[in-house]
């Protein structure tokens, strides 16, 4: 059965059935896949990892992160399902995903000011672009995936099956992170720069280690019938 968060970040590592089964239309079997947290329960992900979890520091939510030391910075693509919780009044922004600890080098968010859109960015922030053909509507389920391709300065939006969005990267971005080492290669639902905290439900979230095609996007961000 879902479960909402409404004290803060769901806690990744504590399952105990709290969170629906995988529900993005079949993670395909590929060898890139780094980790696929399914929410079903298990506190491991399908590779094994068991991520840590706390209080977040200052704040009454919880923090859930997972560390993939195997990613590469460069080239990489993620895969959320979630719904997300009906921001108060005058909320202008929802953080859905964020990567690093010590420094937010990638991260996805929801700017309610914005009209609904998804929001790209990168280096804590100092880059962010929105991705106009996104709609991301509160108590609906959605999926984003994400293809981050550096080298060729291009990052590729799907939504919900379909192609919302292309962001190209000015060709002298430079990912100030690249040379930091495994310890930022971290994921978690909390941006600790602003304690902006995801509320909602996830149901499914997946890291591959390289830039997937349009197909494969679009498999993915396609929903299983309910």
């Amino acid at each position: 059965m879902d479960t909402p968060i409404t004290r803060g970040l769901l806690l990744l590592a504590i399952g105990c059935g709290l969170f629906a089964s995988a529900s993005v239309a079949q993670v395909p079997p590929q060898s890139n896949l780094l980790a696929h947290f399914a929410f079903n329960g298990n506190a491991k992900d399908d590779t094994g990892l068991n991520p840590d979890d706390g209080h977040a520091p200052g704040g009454p939510g919880y923090r859930a992160i997972g560390r993939i030391s195997e990613l590469d910075y460069r080239t990489f693509s993620v895969v959320l399902r979630f719904k997300l919780e009906t921001p108060p009044e005058g909320a202008g922004r929802r953080n859905l995903l964020t990567a690093g600890i010590d420094y937010r080098w990638f991260g996805l968010r929801f700017s309610g000011a914005d009209g609904g859109k998804l929001i790209v960015y990168f280096d804590n922030g100092d880059f962010a672009a929105r991705v106009e053909g996104s709609l991301i509507r509160p108590e609906v389920w959605t999926v984003i995936a994400c293809a981050v391709d550096l080298p060729n300065h291009r990052v590729i939006v799907y939504q919900d099956g379909k192609n919302v969005g292309a962001i190209d990267l000015p060709h002298d971005f430079v990912l100030d992170v690249l040379n930091a080492d495994d310890a930022d290669k971290a994921w978690s639902f909390t941006n600790y720069s602003n304690a902006d905290v995801f509320r909602g439900w996830v149901d499914d979230f997946a890291l591959y280690g390289a830039v997937l095609s349009g197909d494969d996007l679009a498999k993915l961000t396609t929903h299983r019938q309910q």
